[in-house]
């Protein structure tokens, strides 16, 4: 062999190793496609290093969210107690004393909104009386359901059930009832009281919705006492008479009225009178014989007492 020959062998010999170590592919790619027996990439590995060297910051932004969202509840909070100190309690107490002045308020719960007056016994003689209460209701979207009886000297009497309607003031009743001695303390009870919501899809305007379904007119109010009726000489039989007209456009199947006597601005007496199948435009002529010695009556009211949030109470509209 020439020495030519052997100085190029020699010249070339380290790149052929080279070649020969060298991989088919790049190094860098195998070990971004690399995973183990188990399933774990090099990718797995990058994203949990990058989230093991960031836990920091995401602690700290988890931090700060919170302190935005607890600031935005603290400012909501402090607002509306703000707002219900130097508004909201003035406006309560406001309320308040306006339904001090038309029910003698005995009790007034903040919470519900449900005021409770006086409840009196109005005595018509031979150990009868009309145990009346009053209540009232301020919540505006919010009836009232309930069950009621009066406590006269620590005694039940009378009772029933009854509603009494958003932003609504109302006389719950026991008519002509006899109590064997002279009440001194009567307290107006109820229970099973529960709230219903009105719904607004259904009812958008409540006061609209409440005028037209109690649209009745009462016409030619006749009061007689029972020294001018003639009707008993042994009892105090004193008359009212009076015209229903159903104005509306809805059958009622039952409509039951509460009739309210006065004298002087006070109650002296009041009763119930009930229209069966009360239809559109109807005209009912009512007559009541009322037993009791009263004052001379000077106003007389006449009521609807109907639950029209009940479905059971509207007949078919013919």
């Amino acid at each position: 062999m020439s020495s030519d020959n052997l100085i190029d062998k020699l010249i070339a010999w380290p790149g052929a190793l080279i070649n020969k170590l060298k991989p088919s592919e790049d190094i860098a790619a195998r070990v971004n496609r690399y995973s183990d027996l188990e399933g774990l990439s090099t990718k797995q590995l990058n994203v949990g290093l990058w989230y093991k060297q960031q836990t920091k910051l995401f602690f700290l932004v988890i931090v700060w969210a919170l302190v935005v969202v607890a600031s935005v509840l603290w400012s909501y909070s402090l607002y509306f107690l703000g707002d219900y100190l130097f508004v909201g309690l003035k406006q309560e107490r406001e309320n308040l004393s306006v339904l001090s002045e038309s029910i003698n308020v005995v009790h007034y719960d903040f919470d519900s909104g449900l005021a409770i007056g006086r409840a009196q016994a109005l005595p018509l003689g031979n150990n009868h009386y009309d145990l009346i209460g009053t209540l009232a209701n301020k919540n505006a979207q919010v009836r009232g359901l309930f069950n009621y009886y009066f406590l006269v000297d620590g005694r039940k009497f009378g009772g029933g059930s009854a509603f009494v309607f958003p932003q609504e003031e109302r006389l719950v009743i026991s008519i002509n009832t006899q109590i064997d001695f002279t009440p001194t303390t009567v307290e107006l009870v109820l229970d099973n009281f529960n709230w219903q919501r009105i719904n607004l899809h259904d009812i958008p305007d409540w006061p609209a919705f409440k005028t037209s379904h109690l649209d009745f007119a009462i016409r030619d109010k006749v009061f007689t006492s029972a020294g001018e009726s003639g009707l008993s000489d042994n009892l105090d039989i004193n008359q009212l008479s009076f015209n229903l007209v159903n104005q509306t456009p809805f059958n009622y199947r039952q409509a039951p009225f509460v009739v309210i006597l006065s004298s002087q601005g006070q109650i002296a007496s009041v009763n119930r009178y009930v229209v069966l199948d009360f239809k559109p435009k109807q005209q009912e002529e009512v007559t009541l014989n009322i037993i009791g010695k009263l004052p001379p009556i000077d106003n007389i009211e006449v009521i609807p007492d109907i639950d029209i949030l009940d479905k059971e109470n509207f007949g078919p509209i013919q």
